[in-house]
């Protein structure tokens, strides 16, 4: 069964497993570079939040695992001042698509986000 984990930038597995998502997820999901974040900003983005720099805003890399190894995942945003949530990227390796694993993936970043805005 897939589990989630939700990636911060202060544990070197958490590095580790971000460029294994970023790699093996979201380059083949946004093969032009100019369709998705660099990994050097994705990090710098969760440093920022491990830093308080975006107050109550929120940022979240999640992936999605088959074991240890990264099947999909969402990088998504809360904002405060609009109460929105934003999802930049839900991603599911193609093998694993048509199996409900992206529904899976959008219900629990949903979740996190729902939980930013306090509801």
């Amino acid at each position: 069964m897939p589990t989630f984990r939700e990636l911060g930038c202060t544990e070197r597995a958490d590095v580790d497993l971000l460029k294994r998502f970023y790699d093996d997820c979201l380059v083949p999901g946004f093969p032009d570079p100019d369709e998705r974040d660099s990994f050097e900003a994705i990090s710098g983005y969760l440093e920022g939040k491990r830093a308080g720099r975006y107050q109550k805003n929120n940022y979240h890399v999640v992936a999605l695992l088959d074991h240890d190894r990264p099947i999909g995942g969402t990088i998504s945003d809360y904002l405060v001042e609009p109460n929105a949530g934003v999802i930049e990227y839900l991603v599911v390796r193609p093998e694993c698509r048509g199996t409900g694993l992206g529904g899976e993936l959008l219900k629990y970043t949903e979740s996190l986000l729902h939980s930013d805005a306090g509801a």
